[in-house]
């Protein structure tokens, strides 16, 4: 009987995480700890590293942008807007985390950025990031583009 119960809990487990990823459109949930932000990281690469080669070259991180940058300016023209220009942005992409300059990312250097930004959101240092600290980077995050936007 107990392993029944268990067993059932577990499927519908699964089950609710399908749906809600479904539901996201496919977007993975922002990670809440290290490990998970961790493990994004590395889901990411494997998707990035096209040619398998251990390395994110900047030809495989262009083509990556511009099929994501196709569906958003597909999804934009469908709701009648036109995107904005964002090629200043797309031009430092991947050069902040490019730490011994070679002009390629790895795992090492990807998780590295990830975990400098999970350690800055957050505040409260205790390995997880909680839903006031999610807020409160969304609110910096607002600020900033607002600036940026001159408003």
């Amino acid at each position: 009987m107990k392993t029944l119960i268990l067993s059932t809990t577990a499927l519908a487990a699964v089950a609710v995480g399908g749906i809600a990823i479904a539901q996201s459109g496919g977007r993975m949930a922002p990670p809440s700890t290290k490990a998970e932000a961790t493990a994004q990281v590395a889901e990411r690469f494997a998707t990035l590293d096209t040619d398998k080669s251990g390395q994110v070259s900047l030809a495989e991180m262009s083509a990556h942008h511009e099929a994501r940058k196709e569906k958003r300016e597909a999804r934009m023209a469908a709701k009648g807007k036109e995107m904005p220009d964002r090629a200043a942005r797309e031009a430092r992409i991947g050069k902040r985390a490019d730490t011994n300059g070679d002009g390629q990312l790895s795992l090492a250097e990807m998780t590295a950025q990830a975990m400098a930004r999970f350690d800055r959101i957050d505040t409260n240092k205790d390995g997880t990031i909680d839903a006031a600290e999610r807020s409160a980077q969304r609110d910096r995050m607002k600020e900033r583009r607002a600036a940026r936007m001159g408003e």
